[in-house]
């Protein structure tokens, strides 16, 4: 597995099992919504998905981080409740999909 899907791996991995902390860091918010977490966890079980499968397999490219970074922007733009965590994953997207060129 190379180091980039490692990476992935971990990543993807805290934010399923500590996706309430992960929230927590991300939105600056000491209880962050139910809503949040749920998501956090959804794409987080992505990374993972993402890491684990095989190389050029459908959705696994750096075309599916560049169309999350692209919604995250939108969401930043959209719901000022979310936005500090909406920037975070268009960080964390942004370098993902670099490092997948």
């Amino acid at each position: 597995m190379s180091p980039v899907r490692v990476l992935r791996f971990v990543v993807g991995g805290l934010e399923v099992g500590a996706a309430r902390q992960v929230c927590r860091w991300a939105s600056g918010r000491r209880n962050p919504d139910s809503a949040a977490v749920v998501v956090c966890r959804l794409l987080g079980g992505r990374h993972v998905a993402q890491a684990l499968l095989p190389t050029g397999f459908p959705g696994t490219g750096p075309t599916v981080d560049v169309l999350h970074m692209l919604t995250m922007v939108g969401v930043a733009g959209t719901s000022p409740a979310h936005r500090r965590a909406a920037v975070a994953n268009t960080a964390e997207a942004a370098c993902f999909a670099l490092l997948a060129r």
